[in-house]
């Protein structure tokens, strides 16, 4: 019986490590797509990204003088449609989306330079409702996040931390902040 539970440890070990493997190798060698400021004013910048035949809106913005950039994406046709806030494309292109993502970033970065702290926010499981804990899809999308920041030439040596906001009760918001951000 041993055996059989240090053979199945191994088997998982191996199993787990090509899965992460392969999960580089998709991050690392996935396209960007294409993208353009659509709108900017003080504290929102709004960008179009295009993937193949489909936009999407990703949008920067600061609610408070002292709170980090919100960044939120979503398909552009739902734009106007406030019960879609978090409804996924459907077209299984994560990668080539969160990569783009990060590049857009770094788009932002170089445009604005003193902001320090990005909030990344996912989907709760009953919306409005509160979570006491971060869902199994914030979950996976803030290890997505990380890697593809991590792995990033640009931003790896920029990067302070990267954690959940579970201590502000928004176990869902992903929270990145780059060397030289203060507490208020």
């Amino acid at each position: 019986m041993k055996q059989v539970l240090e053979n199945w440890r191994m088997y998982l070990k191996e199993n787990i490590d090509l899965d992460i493997k392969a999960i580089d190798v998709l991050l690392e060698n996935s396209p960007i797509g294409q993208w353009n400021v659509l709108s900017q004013a003080p504290n929102n910048t709004v960008y179009e990204l295009r993937i193949g035949e489909q936009n999407y809106d990703v949008v920067f913005k600061k609610k408070t003088s002292n709170s980090p950039i919100d960044i939120s994406f979503n398909v552009s046709s739902k734009r106007d449609d406030p019960s879609s806030q978090f409804k996924m494309s459907g077209r299984q292109e994560v990668f080539l989306i969160l990569n783009s993502i990060v590049g857009i970033m770094k788009e932002f970065i170089k445009e604005n330079p003193n902001e320090k702290v990005f909030a990344f926010t996912g989907a709760e499981d009953t919306l409005g409702s509160g979570a006491s804990s971060q869902t199994k899809r914030t979950r996976v999308f803030t290890k997505f996040v990380e890697r593809i920041i991590r792995a990033d030439s640009e931003l790896k040596n920029q990067i302070a931390d990267i954690s959940d906001a579970a201590w502000a009760g928004s176990p869902n918001m992903v929270l990145v902040k780059l060397n030289g951000w203060n507490k208020q």
